[in-house]
């Protein structure tokens, strides 16, 4: 045996792999014994690589039949997809032979206006402006009611009941396509108003020497006052500085609100106003104001839940207050404001989406009408306006402007106009009918709208009272008029059912939105999720209503995929550049 082996052999140290403990060799003095470690070394390497070799074994074929099932998976999933692109490509050349409509350019409603419920020199001037300007009969009619209450400047209320008194105000609003001229509507019934507000601003200027004196007068008088108030209460150890302050205004009003007529300049319509500033401007115009304009300045993201306390009291001529620290104090007894506005129809979709205004009435006030050409191609030698129309109409309007109140009653100086017992009659019913369909709950969606609905048409009925008599209010509204003023009430009540019908509006919007997202980033196909992606601040409820309007306008297709997914297919007639409806 070689030394080598021996050495081998004999080893001075051996590894338990199972305890990790070193067996050494006894030290000298203590008690040996001979122990034969090769054997079982050998025995212990040959039981590991055994358990090794065994695990191994498992673990591959573990691994093998892992592969085997993740590669059925992916066999599975290629031939799923596979056959979804094939089903989508058929879905996809089906929806070639799908027509494709255009989006509606706001609500349609199929209603006929009632030309006939206005007075025949109205109805007459109605259809000769919508004819020259070439623009829909029911937006020119509209206008030309919201013309003649405004002139009225709350001059007249209409006495049903000791309990039930309807101020002659409306609230006109008319949803037109961009460039339909709607300043040109705006502009010929503006003008009797300007002409007289240029005549009265003429002799304000004249004066205004004697207006400058007056306001300097009143302003030291103001002072005199404070003044005088603060030496009196400084002596009371009592009062608080809030309370002092409340009674210093107190005394100061009645010198303050004449001094906020002296220096203003008479005034019958105002443009684009905040809440803020059209109570302040109806305080310094004897508390009576009229808005006519296009574009709708006043409801574009200008009415607030917190700031609409003045059309609410504008509308019935209740008393209106507003008290702040930072801004200018309004008091008054009986504000008027009507007003008349054309709008793009995205102003008034906007507007009827807000819950807010709709819980605090300001848009059951409102009398919507989405006015639509039908009169086919334009032409280009349109007629002009009859001279006598013009000027039977302007001078209506004056007259009315001019009228000066002589009834004196506890909030305004005002005509009380009566209803003659035909008329009474007429309006009863029609109110019994109304009841009835709102307990059939065919006033589901605008129920606010159907309970003011009686007030809207006593209040056109006496629209139409003003523009028949010299002197109104020597005549009691007639049964003819209130039925008209009935028929009115009514074609706007379609309107208003468009207008409150927010699922149809919400589908309207999201629609555009998908179409204006596609645009910018073409693709054949899309889920919902990736469409609330791109579009961002709205839901995928919201998204899919947008999406079945799409569908039902044959501009896309929903195809549901084997993994139940929902995937919007794109016509293939329909471009990204290209849009099928009016911005």
């Amino acid at each position: 045996m070689s030394d080598s082996f021996k050495n081998n052999l004999q080893t001075t140290e051996d590894v338990d792999i199972t305890n990790k403990t070193y067996n050494k060799e006894p030290q000298e003095g203590a008690h040996k014994t001979h122990t034969h470690t090769t054997p079982f070394k050998d025995m212990g390497n040959h039981k590991t690589s055994s358990a090794l070799h065994a695990i191994n074994h498992e673990t591959s074929i573990n691994n093998a039949v892992a592969n085997l099932a993740s590669s059925r998976k992916r066999r599975v999933k290629a031939e799923l997809e596979i056959r979804d692109a094939y089903q989508q490509n058929d879905f996809r050349e089906q929806l070639k032979y799908q027509a494709i409509t255009p989006l509606p350019r706001g609500f349609e409603v199929c209603a006929e206006f009632p030309i006939n419920a206005l007075p025949d020199e109205l109805a007459q001037l109605t259809e000769e402006v919508a004819r020259s300007l070439q623009v829909p009969l029911e937006a020119v009619g509209s206008t030309a009611i919201g013309a003649v209450t405004i002139a009225a400047r709350g001059k007249y209320q209409i006495h049903i009941s000791e309990e039930h008194i309807e101020a002659l105000t409306n609230y006109m609003l008319i949803g037109m396509p961009s460039g339909s001229r709607k300043s040109a509507i705006v502009s010929f019934f503006r003008r009797p108003f300007e002409d007289a507000e240029k005549a009265k601003q003429a002799s304000y200027d004249q004066d205004s020497m004697t207006c400058e004196l007056q306001k300097n007068v009143l302003k030291t008088m103001i002072n005199d006052v404070k003044r005088r108030a603060l030496k009196e209460l400084a002596s009371q150890d009592a009062l608080k500085r809030e309370e002092i302050a409340a009674i210093v205004a107190e005394e100061m009003r009645p010198y303050q609100a004449l001094l906020n007529k002296s220096h203003s300049r008479p005034r019958y319509l105002l443009d684009s106003p905040t809440p803020k500033k059209l109570a302040e401007v109806m305080q310094q115009q004897d508390e009576a104001i009229g808005i006519m304009e296009a574009e709708g300045g006043l409801w574009k993201n200008r009415v607030r839940p917190n700031e609409d306390d003045i059309l609410l009291k504008g509308y019935t001529m209740e008393p209106f207050s507003n008290e702040t620290s930072t801004a200018k104090s309004v008091r008054m007894r009986a504000p008027c404001l009507t007003i008349c506005s054309l709008v793009q129809m995205e102003v008034i979709e906007t507007l009827y989406s807000k819950n807010k205004l709709k819980e605090h009435g300001v848009l059951p006030r409102i009398l919507p009408t989405f006015a639509t050409w039908r009169g086919g191609p334009k032409r280009a030698d349109a007629p002009e306006i009859p001279e006598q129309s013009v000027i039977h109409y302007e001078e209506t309007v004056r007259r009315l402007l001019d009228t000066c109140p002589v009834a004196n009653t506890a909030d305004r100086e005002v005509y009380s106009l009566s209803l003659s017992n035909d008329a009474r009659d007429a309006l009863k019913t029609f109110e019994q009918k109304v009841n009835s369909l709102i307990h059939e709950g065919r006033f589901a969606n605008f129920e606010s709208f159907g309970e003011k609905l009686t007030g809207h048409a006593i209040r056109l009925a006496g629209t139409i009272h003003l523009w028949q008599h010299d002197a109104p209010n020597e005549h009691a509204i007639s049964e003819i008029s209130m039925k008209g003023g009935i028929d009115l009430a009514c074609y706007y009540t379609q309107h208003a059912m468009a207008a409150f019908d927010l699922e149809r509006l919400q589908a309207l919007k999201f629609a555009r939105k998908i179409l204006k997202w596609h645009e910018r980033y073409p693709r054949s196909d899309f889920t919902i999720r990736q469409a609330q992606r791109g579009i961002g601040r709205c839901s995928a409820q919201e998204i899919q209503s947008g999406a079945d309007m799409l569908e039902r306008h044959g501009m896309l297709g929903q195809y549901l995929t084997t993994t139940h997914s929902h995937k919007c297919i794109m016509n293939p007639n329909y471009p990204p550049h290209q849009f099928a409806f009016n911005r």
